[in-house]
């Protein structure tokens, strides 16, 4: 009886992993067009952000933010 018990605890574990198999993100390919104007602007906004004082970036174990 508890060999049968245990088998059916296992085969239902299988099952659960099964199910939860999720992936954590999911990739979107699309095709974008920016003309120059808008471009240049996003350059002036990344290098505002990059030199400003909310500069961050991630640590080398990529787990949280740190200050530069």
């Amino acid at each position: 009886m508890k060999k049968i018990l245990c088998v059916a605890v296992m085969i239902l574990f299988i099952f659960c992993m099964k199910k939860n198999d999720v992936q954590a993100s999911i990739n979107v390919k699309m095709d974008v067009q920016y003309g120059q104007t808008n471009a240049r602007e996003m350059e002036k906004m990344m290098n505002t952000f990059r030199t400003g004082k909310n500069a961050w970036a991630w640590t080398s174990n990529g787990k949280k933010h740190i200050q530069i």
